[in-house]
């Protein structure tokens, strides 16, 4: 009876863990695109200042695409 308990326990949670680990997932992708986001930013930006010696960067903005694979383009 106490291997039904548990096994029940485990079916009812694995929906749960499952949810969990995507989020989680999700959340790692986010970290990882916001990341190279900020390389290619700056590497853009000291590629610039090398090329153009008088160039003046007033502001920087970078947007960081999704995790989904569709990208941030627009047709």
């Amino acid at each position: 009876m106490k291997w039904l308990k548990r096994t029940g326990l485990a079916l009812l949670l694995l929906p749960v863990i499952i949810i969990a680990v995507f989020i989680l997932y999700e959340i790692f992708g986010m970290c990882v695109n916001h990341i190279a986001t900020g390389r290619q930013t700056n590497k853009l930006q000291v590629n610039l200042e090398k090329e153009i010696p008088d160039i003046e960067i007033i502001s920087v903005y970078s947007e960081t695409g999704n995790t989904s694979g569709t990208g941030n383009h627009f047709t």
